[in-house]
């Protein structure tokens, strides 16, 4: 076993040849330096005459990029006509139909320069896929997974009715494919949390207005800080993920020191930091394409309201409706005919997460300490009484409607400013 280790350790540490050496400040140069396409074919080119006999996905990979860089700052401007074209309508997303939105796109005047530009990447995207790598941070699943943002771009602003439903669903299926040969870890995470997305945005029928795409190499290591971009109509927000087991109260320290490392990363960026629950990341992804019935569904929409309440958290309060609204994931007030159960201090203690303390402006954006958090858990279980009389039961306050959720924070905030 030693000698194994120590074989592992020399070729690690072999030195580079040329060819590696090129292709490490090639990516450097991709990665840090602003490359137009153009650019980029120059080094490939030159690169490829300079070594003939030698072949890498990252060459091709990173032509891609740069075509699809150019591609983005062409849909930035569709993203723009979108939303002065649904003003000048006086038209709401909730009233638009897929047609409305390629009659939209139709009447883009970038719309061949888009299609040109996202159709090179997806070439050489291909390309790259087709061969296995592995760069300094990205590799061949990258290169599949830009494949399927760019296909379902297209698909959702060109093909309509069964057409469109079978392309996502294929689109869904070969993004689990991708999903299955990457290493657990946060990137694994996040491209399953944009998978769940697409599936609930598919299931609810409005994949046309609300989808997911990747943040490219250049907005994940650069200022930006994006890991992927929420795109709800015309609006664009880029988020950077975090996933933790959000009941672990052992590991808040930990939480603490990434939560602080991921807001400092984003501070002066208009990119989001979000924080979701890889638990139940982990069992909606189990639950999601089964056919649920009695209290696994009831389950798995407890689950998608949970992720998607993280999701859209750092978003205005009228955007985070919209969404809600849009995948039917709002939080309706629920009709039993069982007794209702009664708020307790134990029962509020116990169910005081991080998202409801900082709903209940009990907590600060910024405060991750494990002795903020406890505090907080500790002053609500106090306040129970006047918990109980707000919401009256355990089910509105964990499915709270807005007007009760405000009334709350204000009672809350003269509650403790008396004290």
């Amino acid at each position: 076993m030693a000698k194994i280790f120590e074989d592992k350790m020399k070729l690690r540490n072999l030195p580079l040849d040329d060819f590696s050496r090129t292709l490490k400040k090639f990516e450097q140069e991709c990665l840090f330096k602003y490359l137009n396409p153009e650019e980029v074919a120059v080094r490939v080119k030159a690169i490829k005459k300079e070594f003939p006999d030698q072949q890498d996905g990252r060459l091709e990979f990173f032509e891609a990029v740069s075509w699809h860089e150019r591609a983005n700052q062409f849909w930035s401007g569709y993203l723009a006509h979108f939303e002065f074209q649904i003003k000048k309508m006086g038209a709401t997303l909730q009233d638009l139909k897929v047609e409305d939105i390629q009659k939209i796109y139709k009447q883009f005047d970038q719309r061949g320069k888009l299609e040109q530009a996202e159709d090179k990447a997806t070439e050489l995207y291909d390309k790259s896929s087709k061969m296995f790598w592995r760069g300094q941070y990205n590799d061949t699943n990258d290169a599949k997974i830009y494949i399927l943002d760019l296909t379902r771009r297209r698909n959702i602003l060109t093909l309509s009715g069964e057409e469109l439903e079978t392309a996502l669903k294929n689109n869904d299926r070969a993004l689990q494919n991708v999903i299955q040969w990457m290493s657990p870890g946060g990137k694994r995470d996040e491209v399953i949390m944009m998978s769940m997305i697409r599936t609930w945005a598919r299931e609810a029928g409005v994949a046309y207005l609300v989808d997911v795409e990747h943040g490219l190499p250049r907005e994940d290591m650069g200022s930006n800080k994006v890991d992927y971009h929420l795109i709800v109509g015309p609006w664009k927000f880029g988020l950077q993920q975090k996933t933790e087991v959000m009941d672990d109260t052992h590991r808040f320290e930990h939480y603490e020191k990434v939560r602080e490392k991921a807001e400092k990363a984003t501070m002066y960026t208009t990119t989001k930091a979000i924080y979701i629950d890889s638990l139940s990341l982990a069992e909606a992804r189990e639950l999601a394409g089964q056919k649920l019935s009695g209290s696994d569904k009831a389950r798995y929409t407890r689950l998608k309201k949970h992720l998607l309440g993280q999701v859209i958290l750092p978003l205005a309060d009228e955007r985070r409706e919209l969404v809600l609204d849009l995948l039917n994931a709002k939080f309706e007030s629920k009709k039993k005919e069982t007794e209702p159960k009664r708020i307790t201090s134990k029962w509020l203690y116990q169910h005081a997460d991080i998202p409801r303390l900082k709903a209940l402006g009990l907590l600060g954006q910024n405060e991750f300490s494990a002795q903020a958090v406890l505090n907080a858990k500790q002053y609500l279980s106090a306040c129970s009484l006047l918990i109980s009389d707000i919401f009256g039961t355990q089910e509105a306050f964990l499915d709270p409607e807005p007007d009760m959720l405000e009334r709350a924070r204000f009672e809350l905030s003269i509650k403790k400013e008396a004290a």
